[in-house]
């Protein structure tokens, strides 16, 4: 305590601590006060730092908190970051606090931490542990925070001379309860013990009660009330309740519910409809308050941190709930990207990613916020920072960061650690890694423009890559992290070549921006070196990797690793290849998966990775989200409706690295992408990637010049971008060309187009684009059109039995609301006569005139018959009789195919008329049939296929003698949800999901003749019953 004279002109408070801590002045809690008058309080105060090297600082105004005379500055001090098992020690704690008042008469005082400073355990918070929890006593009122306060028992503070710790300033984002996210109670479930619990199962809870949101309810010594938030979050639940005096309420965290009766063999850790507990490891994670039985009562933990979607409460006497909500806290201040499509699977993975970041950007970046762990693995960091560039301001956040970095390098040798700031973990010089120390500086200089992220970190950058060239590489202990098909020993000799010569490239270009000549000239030489070992190790003769997985190739590609263009195609190839092989399923962990997108889009197969965006079936994005998920999971497979939970050893519900895929979503699929040579978005380049599966796409974000807009609706094949950027800045736009589709701009032609009139103009064409360059501070409208005649197209005409045919026409322009198709003899020059029908939308119609042999027909569409104006132009086709198609029925049930193949697994089958391959004979599950071109087919038996899926599974094959069109007939023999392909030269050309009984069917068209053709199943033991080969006539 302390006197202050009268007249205080200002007042501030500079405060940090070895250990979390609270400071309150004169019994008001201190933080940061608004204009409006309201106050923010820094929450889990100083921080996570490196606790060896330095400790951050916080500074307030606290003039308003001061009076004339008696005054009290008091400080509560947890273990925090310094002290317990998530830094592997245990150490004590200390506080410093400095306090500069200034008086009206320009006259200071200073009053700092000292030996006339006290301190007492006598403590409400009786324990926290970041692993732990916490547990709060009511019953402890002692006005100590106050003036007055007689602290005469209390023992005289002890001055900690030895400490070494640098102290500065808080430069990123606090760690703060974000308001505007707080969470709602879905559901509130109170239950008392379980039924049909048995030795293999915890049974079902046995519920007593249901409430809503706001409901008041009780709960009883022996219940358990069940608080289902419907989001898997950071922070604490709050409750509000009445009980009795030294009442305790226990509040446990989880990220997901027990289910299915809590089969233990599902890895439930207690009944349906509990909260699952068991992948928090040795993390208690509760929450406790001794309760004081005055009135309502309102507790939240303060001191620690939860993970959590899930809170049960429960307590020893009983207690009346009015209240629960979930406070969410972040270091996520200010959001800046916005983007929802079309697609509602879409837009909840975009939230998961979103909620990950809220979750795990605190204070550090980390890899996982509910088990005992917490850490800022580098890895997960590196892969995800520029998605969160765009979802958010974290310019500072990575500031303070990469102090981290700094702080925890390794003095001896320079290398990264893997975890920053290091705690529990001593790790370092892993690839993915460790790189994370020259990818997070690169990547948000690109994001930000600020060469401060460059010139901090460049001495420590140059560090690590005389390591690198010390040890030819870094380390590979990780991989591809979580990999579904896991690491080879190939691979990872591969991702340390990689990295080292992707880190030179970011080097010479980081050098260039900071003006180090000579520097850019070494990392250069590095890559080129880095390059051709690359190509010596991994390329075989004809161009290819010899290591097919996808990270591999897309390694490959992403750092332009490969010798020549012909080979850059190769592995291109042998990429797409992959993931259409997979089932249109990814192969990545970590690493692979935060850069395959980018990749694909970059080599010009986008629509692949769209395929992949779209893909539900494991492993894959969406696969997460139709199994509930809220946030992104540690692993692809974290929890299965089918199967369960998986291993507890490393399951976490809220690990963001797999969300990385929304850089890809801005840059490519939104199209909001930066420049390098104008980097933070002072040029920004404009290229969104339309359609594949997605009709619309609605996005923005807050640069540092302003916000930037990039809206686009896709139909048809034509496209509406609606576009806007900020003052101080100019764009490029590319939109894709199209000969059918012509591009007008706020309704006007692009050659009309000047930058002084419309501040827009049309730059040109490059690479199959359209180019226009945009003034600052613009807003536009690009809208593709078809061309005259293209609005409806005619794509085909099909010869049938009796002099008809067959028409098939499609609509690709909505504004047209009505046309006709007409159709005439054409002689001479001369339209002998003409039908017509009404037409909307896509459609194939059969027309009524009846022609003979060699009678060359046109076709029209009009959208006004008696202005006779066509709008697709005339089509011209000669009607031929068509001739009886050949049909070729390969079966083991009908003719003499039933006894054409040996019955021993694995072994060549004999080729019979043509169809031979791998297989066994066996029955169907029972009788199934199918129809086909109206006949009914009864099958008994099918040939089961042996192999697990990929093009060298066991399967059927024959050579297709003429074009023809393909049918294989097959059921899951008991296991639906299979894939069933029919392949050609490594390509897949029809894919169908199968049923666990009754027959399904997959067809393509077979053109090239000369190669066989396969047919292969994407899981074991599947009946194919019949091979149809329809010969073209």
């Amino acid at each position: 305590s302390f006197n202050a004279d009268e007249n205080i002109k200002s007042a501030r408070l500079y405060v940090t601590g070895k250990g979390v801590f609270d400071v309150w002045i004169n019994g008001q809690r201190v933080g940061e006060r608004q204009n409006d008058g309201s106050v923010v309080y820094d929450e889990l105060k100083p921080g996570f730092t490196h606790t060896g090297t330095r400790v951050n600082s916080f500074a307030y105004d606290v003039t308003e908190m001061l009076q004339a005379g008696d005054n009290a500055v008091s400080a509560l001090l947890t273990p925090g970051w310094w002290s317990g098992d998530i830094v592997g020690r245990v150490r004590e704690l200390g506080f410093r606090a400095k306090l500069l008042i200034t008086y009206e008469s320009g006259e200071t005082d200073t009053i700092g931490t000292d030996s006339s400073w006290k301190y007492s355990y006598d403590s409400p918070v009786v324990m926290a542990d970041m692993y732990a929890g916490e547990t709060l006593n009511g019953n402890i009122k002692t006005p100590w925070k106050d003036s007055g306060y007689d602290d005469s028992s209390w023992k005289a503070a002890e001055i900690d001379s030895s400490s070494s710790l640098e102290i500065t300033a808080i430069t990123g984002p606090r760690v703060r309860v974000r308001e505007d996210l707080e969470r709602t109670p879905q559901s509130m479930t109170v239950y008392d013990g379980a039924t049909g619990a048995t030795s293999d199962k915890y049974g079902k809870i046995n519920v007593t009660g249901t409430y809503e949101a706001g409901e008041t309810f009780t709960i009883k010594p022996g219940e358990k009330a069940v608080i289902d938030f419907g989001q898997n979050f950071v922070g604490w639940p709050e409750i509000q309740a009445e009980g009795a005096k030294d009442t305790v309420i226990t509040i446990r965290h989880g990220e997901m519910a027990n289910d299915n009766e809590g089969l233990i063999s599902r890895g439930n850790d207690g009944p349906e409809g509990s909260v699952y507990t068991a992948n928090l490891r040795t993390a208690r994670a509760i929450g406790q308050y001794i309760m004081n039985g005055e009135g309502v009562e309102t507790y939240h933990s303060t001191y620690t941190f939860y993970g959590f979607r899930y809170a049960e409460i429960s307590a020893t006497s009983e207690i009346t709930v009015h209240n629960v909500r979930g406070l969410v806290v972040t270091s996520v201040e200010t959001d800046t990207g916005s983007l929802t499509t079309s697609d509602a699977d879409v837009n909840q993975l975009l939230s998961n990613i979103r909620w990950g970041m809220y979750s795990n950007y605190l204070s550090i970046p980390t890899d996982c916020p509910q088990r005992d762990e917490r850490q800022g693995w580098t890895a997960d960091t590196q892969v995800f920072a520029v998605t969160g560039a765009y979802n958010a301001d974290v310019k500072g956040f990575f500031t303070k960061w990469m102090q981290d970095v700094r702080d925890s390098q390794n003095a001896k040798d320079g290398v990264f650690t893997d975890t920053a700031p290091i705690a529990t973990s001593t790790r370092a010089g892993n690839v993915g890694w460790a790189d994370a120390g020259i990818i997070v500086p690169y990547n948000m200089y690109k994001m930000y423009g600020d060469k401060s992220f460059i010139s901090e970190n460049w001495q420590a950058m140059t560090t690590y890559m005389d390591f690198l060239e010390t040890n030819n590489g870094p380390n590979a202990h990780w991989g591809d992290w979580l990999a579904p098909e896991g690491n080879d020993d190939e691979l990872r000799s591969l991702l340390i070549i990689a990295y080292y010569a992707w880190d030179a490239q970011m080097m010479a270009d980081m050098a260039e921006v900071i003006g180090l000549t000579d520097e850019v000239e070494k990392y250069r030489a590095i890559y080129e070196s880095q390059k051709q070992r690359f190509a010596d190790s991994f390329v075989n003769a004809d161009g290819t990797l010899s290591c097919t997985k996808q990270t591999a190739c897309i390694m490959a590609l992403n750092a332009d690793l490969l010798p020549s263009e012909e080979s850059r195609e190769k592995v291109k190839q042998q990429l797409i290849q992959n993931i259409s092989g997979k089932g249109d399923r990814l192969q990545t962990g970590f690493l692979g998966t935060s850069v395959i997108m980018k990749t694909l889009s970059d080599i010009g197969a986008s629509d692949t990775a769209y395929k992949l965006l779209l893909q539900h079936d494991n492993p894959s994005w969406l696969y997460s989200v139709d199994q509930g998920a809220t946030t992104c999971w540690e692993r692809w497979d974290s929890y299965t409706k089918d199967k369960g939970f998986g291993s507890v050893n490393m399951n976490s519900f809220n690990h963001y690295a797999y969300g990385a895929v929304g850089e890809w979503m801005y840059s490519y699929m939104a199209g909001i992408m930066y420049d390098f040579d104008q980097p933070g978005f002072k040029h920004i380049i404009l290229k969104p990637t339309f359609g594949n599966g997605i009709d619309s796409v609605d996005s923005s974000y807050d640069s540092e010049y302003g916000k930037i807009v990039s809206n686009w609706d896709y139909k048809n094949g034509s496209y509406v971008y609606d576009t806007q950027i900020p003052a101080n800045t100019t764009a490029t736009v590319y939109l894709p060309l199209d000969d059918e589709l012509v591009i007008t701009v706020d309704g006007k032609k692009t050659e009309t187009l000047t930058m002084e009139a419309d501040g827009v103009e049309f730059a040109g064409t490059e690479n199959e684009y359209a180019v226009f360059n945009m003034a600052a501070n613009s807003a536009h409208s690009f809208k593709s059109g078809y061309v005259e005649g293209k609005a409806y197209k005619i794509s085909g005409v099909t010869n049938l039995k009796d002099g008809k045919v067959s028409v098939q026409a499609e609509l690709r322009d909505e504004t047209v609301t009505e046309a006709k198709l007409a159709a005439a003899k054409y002689s001479d020059d001369v339209l002998t006569g003409f039908e017509v029908k009404d037409i909307s939308g896509s459609l194939e119609i059969t027309l009524d005139e009846v022609f003979e042999n060699d009678d060359v027909i046109k076709l029209f569409v009009w959208n006004n018959l008696d202005e006779m104006q066509p709008l697709a132009g005339a089509y011209t086709h000669r009607y031929e009789e068509p001739k009886e198609k050949t049909v070729v029925v390969y079966s083991p049930t009908y003719d003499e195919y039933s006894n054409m193949f040996t019955e021993t697994s694995g072994e060549k089958l004999a080729e019979v008329n043509g169809l031979g391959g791998y297989g066994e004979l066996t029955a169907a599950n029972g009788s199934v049939s199918y129809t086909y071109n109206d006949k009914e087919y009864v099958f008994t038996k099918g040939w089961k296929q042996a192999g697990a899926g990929g093009t060298e599974s066991k399967c059927l094959y024959f050579t297709p003698t003429a074009p023809c069109t393909v049918t294989v007939i097959f059921d899951g023999n008991g296991s639906a949800g299979r894939d069933q392909y029919i392949v050609q030269n490594g390509t897949i050309m029809g894919a169908a999901k199968s049923v666990d009984s009754g027959a399904a069917a997959v067809s393509c068209r077979i053109t090239d003749t000369s190669a066989p053709v396969y047919t292969y199943g994407g899981g074991a033991n599947k009946n194919v019953y019949a091979v149809i080969v329809e010969y073209d006539a």
